[in-house]
């Protein structure tokens, strides 16, 4: 059975801070075929910085990566800001069976936006314990980066396919 709605309503609203920005290994990314491959390595380093935070449960890691101005849309969960993303992911990384992420390699893709950042785009698999089983979804979603003083930061956040 797949994670309940709810749950991956709130688990996108929940993302490592810069001591989690390390890769998880080697990637199965060619980053030479993408569209610029330098900057879709340094989005591809974010997000595993992010979901590094993710996966220990660090709330505050995964904060650091959102932007005060994020709109979070979940296309079962509606739309949110940042301050119910920083209780929906303090409340979801608390819970002793928060999920865990993987991403999708073969689906990773990135693209500038001319003075601002980056949209990175992809799928990505969630897991955790239920019933003494693992359950596990994959879902898609489309983040917006914003290259700024603090370093790159989430503004917006689509997460659909659920």
């Amino acid at each position: 059975m797949k994670l309940n709605k709810l749950l991956f309503a709130i688990l996108f609203l929940q993302f490592p801070a810069i001591a989690y920005a390390k890769d998880n290994g080697t990637p199965n990314i060619d980053f030479s075929k993408q569209v610029n491959p330098a900057l879709a390595k340094e989005i591809y380093q974010q997000d595993q910085g992010l979901f590094n935070a993710f996966n220990a449960k660090d709330a505050e890691g995964v904060l650091h990566y959102f932007s005060e101005d994020l709109e979070f849309y979940h296309d079962t969960g509606g739309l949110s800001h940042y301050q119910q993303n920083v209780v929906n992911t303090g409340n979801l990384l608390s819970r002793e069976d928060s999920p865990t992420r993987r991403l999708i390699s073969e689906d990773f893709e990135v693209h500038p936006i001319k003075d601002f950042g980056a949209i990175q785009t992809g799928s990505h698999q969630f897991c955790h314990m239920a019933n003494g089983k693992n359950d596990c979804g994959t879902f898609k979603f489309l983040h917006i980066w914003k290259k700024t003083d603090q370093g790159w930061k989430i503004t917006r956040v689509v997460s659909y396919d659920h």
